[in-house]
């Protein structure tokens, strides 16, 4: 599946009326067929089988099936445009994902869940999950998912315009591929490093990067985005070379990513603007704002610096009173856009924060079933439960017992204090042993009590 998604695809295709499969088979049909189409960077187009797979693994499939379809349910929607639905879906497939083994599924989701987080601008949390995907793929010593961790931990670090740490960041990344012969992610660090040092105005460093890309040298795959067309044609349009820039912008413009595209028909905007050809100028910075239009529907944060730019442009086109009249109407046409994509960015941002909110409470939530999992299976606890251990408990040992409950059982002990401060040294003791269930025989033995005694203490507790 993963080396030859085009053959999956074709076996999966030879079943003949695969919706006349009992569930089970037709689940795991359907969620094969998509994760081949995925693969293969065939574009999803509608999400109502995914969703019948997920509902099906929800109720009857194990945390690694309901990972992988909840996962999937984010990938279609992400290709739909449902960045909200996307991202619901990847904070599902990460709680399942975390009662797994598989790293790399686990991985995949951290860092397109950090995707969704990027591409609204919520830096800090793209950030944590792009952290949380490295980690995991550094504890299962995966060279190739770190690889790719560190190219995105180096995007954040562009986003926040901090060159010198997305400049480490991919330099890491690429020795990595490097050193291991992986192409895709030797491409992705090389290519994004270029834009970096191409942003930065370091166009000769850019260049000899750019060189390295298939892309340059027009060997491309076909399932690329042609992102890196466009960033070779950029680093040209800076260095004035007009006809190559046009050359390789021009193809970028064929990409299926709306993202490559909006920046495709900017660069070409700014090129002719510079050239004084306003009238291609114009026309391309309509199509530019078409694309930004539809990301904004897509639930994409508005993007304030490149509006203002258009309306810059705008206005130095204007050379006469019609032209000016015509500036005037554009830009108050903006002033209302701006107005109502500013109040959807705001509705937007308010969603992923609750988003972000969820995601680390089911951390938290994570965490502490991972603490309280490892004070259930300690040697303390075991002895303190055992039945045949003649056993008397130092101060120590009371000590430590106090101490896990509290860490378990948040506030336990403070919840003691205040309902019931008065409480002896041993009836403090035996509401820590009541806490984590032990019998009331083993009870007697470790307080050193008899059996009728720990009963007169229980109802006495109760009494008070």
């Amino acid at each position: 599946m993963n080396d030859h998604p085009d053959s999956a695809m074709v076996l999966l295709q030879r079943i003949e009326e695969p919706e006349r499969l009992d569930s089970a088979e037709w689940a795991r049909w359907a969620l094969l067929t998509t994760q081949a189409r995925d693969k293969a960077y065939i574009r999803h187009t509608t999400d109502s089988v995914i969703n019948r797979v997920a509902d099906y693994y929800q109720r009857f499939g194990d945390n690694h099936q309901k990972a992988l379809a909840y996962y999937y349910v984010g990938r279609v929607n992400s290709d739909l445009g449902q960045l909200e639905r996307a991202t619901d879906a990847y904070l599902q497939a990460s709680d399942y994902s975390a009662k797994t083994d598989d790293h790399d599924l686990t991985f995949r989701i951290l860092t397109q869940m950090g995707a969704r987080f990027a591409y609204q601008g919520l830096t800090h949390e793209a950030e944590r999950a792009y952290r949380k995907a490295l980690e995991i793929a550094t504890q299962a010593n995966d060279s190739v998912n770190i690889a790719f961790g560190s190219a995105y931990l180096a995007r954040v670090s562009g986003l926040r315009a901090d060159w010198a740490q997305a400049e480490n960041y991919y330099l890491e990344s690429i020795a990595i591929a490097e050193k291991i012969g992986h192409s895709d992610v030797l491409e992705l660090g090389t290519q994004e490093l270029a834009s970096v040092y191409k942003r930065q105005n370091r166009l000769d460093k850019a260049l000899a990067l750019a060189k390295r890309l298939p892309e340059y040298r027009w060997e491309a795959p076909a399932r690329s985005n042609r992102s890196g067309y466009l960033v070779i044609g950029d680093i040209y349009r800076k260095m004035g070379q007009v006809d190559s820039a046009y050359l390789y912008i021009s193809y970028a413009i064929g990409s299926d990513n709306i993202y490559t595209r909006s920046s495709s028909y900017q660069a070409l905007y700014f090129m002719y603007r510079n050239m004084g050809r306003h009238e291609e100028a114009t026309k391309y910075n309509d199509l530019y704002q078409s694309c930004r239009d539809s990301i904004k529907k897509m639930g994409s944060a508005s993007d304030l610096y490149q509006v203002k730019e258009a309306h810059e442009a705008v206005n130095r086109q204007s050379v006469d009173t019609r032209r000016w009249l015509l500036a005037g109407a554009v830009v108050l046409a903006l002033l209302v856009a701006l107005g109502y994509f500013y109040y959807r960015y705001r509705a937007s941002r308010k969603r992923m924060e609750r988003q972000a909110r969820d995601y680390e409470e089911r951390l938290a939530h994570q965490e502490n079933e991972a603490s309280r999992s490892a004070f259930v299976n300690s040697p303390l606890y075991s002895r303190f439960h055992d039945k045949h251990e003649i056993w008397i408990p130092t101060a120590e040992d009371w000590e430590a017992l106090s101490q896990g409950v509290d860490s378990v059982f948040a506030g336990f002990g403070v919840a003691l204090d205040e309902s019931l401060p008065h409480l002896s040294l041993v009836e403090r003791r035996l509401c820590y042993l009541v806490k984590i269930g032990v019998k009331p025989g083993v009870i007697a033995r470790l307080l050193c009590c008899s059996d009728s005694a720990v009963s007169m203490y229980r109802k006495r507790l109760y009494e008070k």
